[in-house]
């Protein structure tokens, strides 16, 4: 390919990320049956646009009904000129959105778009073998302290304060309008691809910050002492195994790492 070639492949995707070239490259465009070189890169540039725009609202068909076609079409026009795509993939275009919208002009959305890449990607992720329940009870109890875990690829852990978890089950199950987004007490969400497609769990306080814990790669021990913190040195045992019962039974964990080095 020739550098002039190069040159002017590097000049069109400049200007469709961003249109400050638009003059210049128009003395490149040549005219068609008529159309001057002005509409001619207009149909370019506004394909590339209604196309990422499709991506998005295929990937997060939950913010799209909550927020409305005009404002989701706005926001996600800023979206498209703020990260332009940069592979040849969309798969991968939504993931910055959660972030962007957080720390934007449409913070409000940032936790329903935030789900459903989580759903997105525990749909995607991975197949990984569950470790079986019964694999716990053949750990000898001197060795508990010391255990770590393996999370399957789908499983993400989430903190919401707005009945993103409705509106989601709402639109997922087509169950007819969907409910306007308001402020709830503080939900803790586990997404996972169960059998039948990927799942969205609520679960108490207590047992997220013990699945967070053991997620992050804290031992079973030090889990136990982070939750004697919060809970008590009494209950925060009962309250670790009974979030890794939960793990194992859910098809969370794949892997149990066997470590008896207290050093």
């Amino acid at each position: 390919m020739t550098d002039n070639m190069h040159r002017l492949q590097s000049e069109f995707q400049t200007f469709l990320f961003s249109g400050r070239n638009e003059q210049e490259l128009q003395t490149r465009i040549a005219e068609s049956n008529d159309i001057p070189a002005t509409a001619r890169l207009a149909v370019y540039r506004n394909a590339y646009y209604i196309r990422l725009q499709e991506a998005l609202a295929h990937d997060f068909p939950t913010l799209l009904a909550v927020a409305g076609d005009a404002r989701f079409g706005k926001l996600s026009a800023r979206f498209i000129r703020a990260n332009p795509s940069r592979h040849p993939s969309l798969r991968d275009f939504g993931r910055a959105l959660p972030g962007w919208l957080r720390e934007g002009e449409e913070g409000d959305l940032a936790e329903v778009a935030a789900l459903e890449w989580a759903v997105l990607e525990a749909f995607d992720a991975a197949d990984h073998t569950p470790v079986a329940a019964e694999a716990l009870a053949q750990v000898p109890p001197e060795e508990w302290e010391y255990l770590g875990f393996d999370f399957h690829p789908s499983v993400s852990l989430l903190k919401v304060s707005c009945n993103v978890r409705e509106c989601w089950s709402v639109v997922r199950n087509d169950k007819g309008a969907v409910p306007a987004l308001r402020d709830t007490e503080e939900e803790r969400l586990v997404v996972w691809r169960a059998a039948c497609g990927p799942a969205v769990q609520a679960i108490e306080p207590a047992l997220f910050s013990a699945l967070l814990g053991l997620k992050d790669g804290r031992r079973f021990g030090e889990c136990c002492l982070q939750l004697a913190e919060q809970t008590s040195a009494e209950q925060a045992p009962a309250i670790a195994a009974q979030a890794l019962a939960l793990a194992c039974n859910s098809g969370w964990i794949t892997h149990i790492q066997h470590d008896t080095d207290q050093t």
